[in-house]
């Protein structure tokens, strides 16, 4: 006997998760793109940013 459960996943629930994360990833974007510093200064969060946004492609 298996009673084990299924999650399942609608279309509504997708999309607000991948709205979530554009929204996310864009705000975060713009906040290192007008950083008052250098450009050097301002490539550190943004590789940060990049690596966040891989790893979780990578994850998922």
């Amino acid at each position: 006997m298996d009673n084990a459960t299924h999650a399942r996943t609608t279309t509504a629930l997708h999309l607000r998760a991948v709205a979530s994360f554009a929204v996310s990833v864009t705000a975060v974007g713009i906040a290192v793109a007008y950083l008052p510093v250098s450009g050097w200064i301002r490539a550190f969060p943004a590789l940060g940013l990049l690596y966040v946004v891989t790893s979780s492609f990578t994850l998922a």
